[in-house]
């Protein structure tokens, strides 16, 4: 425990310059229209509904895969359904990049197996934010490794975030950044 003082202190101050630095140059208004990547795209529309940790909230969530190694949101969507969502975990909610655990339901809020971005169907979900972790694979890299070795652990995809919160087109404000869907 000797030492983990100041580490706390110096992770929190670099949220503290995070936070700062993401409220005094947003991203710009400029339509996500021409967005494209390498990796999956996701966008939840929550149509101004607060997501919290303690309620869930229901959402449209519309995934795009990656076809030919690159894709955008101005096709059709893979999987374009409502999800369950709330925020996941307790000290990384003071984080500037926050994650969030998702159920896939119906139009009558049942829970519903599907497949999201070629995973094996499931209802439980989790979009991972691995904000601490700046080289994005810790978690990854482990979870590869123990199924290598055999043994379960989740299986995952890195996406691409954006959360529209309003009934606006998706612009590049919304994007959250890079995150992992686990399932």
């Amino acid at each position: 425990q000797v030492g983990q003082g100041p580490r706390r202190q110096q992770a929190r101050d670099q949220t503290i310059q995070m936070q700062r630095a993401m409220s005094v140059s947003p991203l710009p208004e400029e339509p996500a229209t021409d967005f494209t990547s390498n990796l999956p795209i996701v966008v939840l529309h929550t149509a101004g509904q607060h997501i919290s940790k303690d309620a869930q909230a229901v959402v449209r969530a519309e995934f795009f895969d990656t076809k030919d190694h690159r894709v955008s949101g101005n096709i059709k969507a893979d999987y374009d359904g409502s999800v369950a969502i709330h925020l996941r975990g307790t000290a990384t909610l003071n984080l500037p990049k926050r994650s969030y655990t998702f159920h896939t339901v119906d139009n009558k809020s049942n829970q519903i197996k599907v497949s999201l971005l070629g995973l094996p169907q499931e209802e439980d979900w989790v979009l991972y934010a691995p904000f601490e972790d700046k080289t994005l694979i810790r978690d990854v890299l482990a979870f590869e490794l123990a199924r290598k070795m055999g043994h379960y652990a989740p299986r995952t995809r890195y996406v691409e975030l954006f959360i529209n919160t309003s009934d606006r087109p998706l612009s590049m404000r919304d994007y959250a950044g890079v995150y992992v869907l686990m399932e």
